[in-house]
């Protein structure tokens, strides 16, 4: 029997081809999973963006409700903003010093709940204020009349680094909206009638290849230098009250 093993030439063509095929597969498995990363981190941040907006948007048109069935009277203001931590309503730690925060108050009553979702009595008022900390996470702070401070901050949302509030102003009384303006430039807290809302949120986690431009509002941040999916939502609210 004639028997012959593999020539050299034979065997380094044959570790090329695996090596070839080897690399497409890690190719395919590498893209298949950077895809599947950066759907994930979109997700999250859809999923974190709406459910903020959502949550600010629902206190802020509880603004000002006064149950009719107590003497109590909400006292004013019942919204009031400020651009840095230091105004804010309520006193908190952790919060970003250069951040938008926005308080909103109302009275309590039957199934009436605060920002952290506690139940809030109707002989009292409530204010929640909404501010971004400096590990960004949207919190929620609340203050009542008659209890005070009535626990810290609450994380809401992760990864929402920046919020920024436009408050409309009826400066005529005519029930119409004449201008919005950031909150240093109101004058009378009374006159505001609706907010809107831009948050900038992040993916958390490293999701794409190469640094974005991205843009909260009318505002162009460059330069960034992490991986992260970032996206801006905004809502507009109107005050029922």
């Amino acid at each position: 029997m004639n028997c012959r093993g593999f020539s050299l030439v034979e065997l380094m063509v044959s570790l090329l081809v695996g090596l070839i095929a080897m690399a497409v597969l890690l190719g395919v498995y590498h893209g298949n999973t950077s895809t599947a990363r950066f759907h994930n981190a979109v997700l999250k941040v859809q999923e974190n963006g709406r459910f903020a907006t959502d949550v600010i948007g629902r206190t802020a048109r509880m603004a000002g409700y006064d149950d009719p069935m107590t003497a109590t009277e909400v006292a004013a203001p019942l919204i009031e903003g400020s651009m840095d931590s230091s105004g804010a309503q309520i006193s908190q730690t952790g919060l970003r010093t250069d951040g938008d925060t926005v308080s909103i108050r109302y009275e309590g009553g039957t199934d009436i709940r605060d920002c952290q979702g506690q139940s809030v009595a109707a002989d009292d008022w409530v204010t929640n204020m909404y501010a971004i900390t400096t590990d960004n996470n949207l919190v929620c702070a609340t203050f009542t009349n008659n209890s005070g401070l009535v626990s810290d901050a609450m994380t809401l949302a992760e990864g929402v680094e920046d919020m920024r509030v436009m408050y409309g102003l009826d400066i005529d009384a005519t029930g119409d909206i004449n201008r919005y303006v950031r909150s240093q430039a109101v004058s009378d807290w009374s006159q505001v009638r609706s907010l809107r809302v831009s948050l900038l949120v992040n993916s958390v986690d490293n999701a794409i290849v190469e640094n974005d431009t991205i843009c909260l509002g009318c505002v162009v941040y460059d330069g960034i230098s992490d991986l992260l999916v970032r996206e801006e939502f905004q809502t507009t609210i109107e005050f029922r009250n």
